[in-house]
């Protein structure tokens, strides 16, 4: 499915205090990340849409830089942020290949303690 060299996967999780982007090959193995942190952003401003323009930017620069023609996307996290993320990933050279979203289940929270005995 995947060529040595020409695909990758781009998963990208947005939090309400920090964005985490991380690119893998077909296998799973990680061949980059950045995150707001890493780039100097400190508290609230990681979330901030700027700060995630700016990461984003800068992972799509070492993507095209290692050789990667066509990505993947999957995004988890924040709603609000989203449209940051496929607004910089539209401006950008490289063959999005398929979008997913990726949410979490709920399981019905932790088991209730037992009834007291009294």
């Amino acid at each position: 499915m995947f060529d040595k060299g020409l695909n990758g996967v781009l998963h990208i999780q947005l939090t309400a205090n920090n964005v985490i982007i991380c690119c893998s090959d077909g296998r799973g193995n990680v061949v980059l990340w950045s995150s707001a942190g890493e780039r100097g952003f400190k508290g609230k401003k990681k979330s901030s849409p700027f700060a995630i323009q700016m990461t984003m930017e800068i992972i799509l620069k070492k993507i095209i830089a290692i050789n990667i023609k066509n990505i993947q996307v999957e995004i988890k996290g924040i709603e609000s942020n989203r449209d940051v993320v496929l607004r910089v990933l539209q401006s950008s050279v490289l063959n999005i290949t398929s979008i997913r979203d990726i949410v979490t289940k709920s399981h019905n929270g932790c088991k209730l303690p037992k009834v007291r005995r009294v």
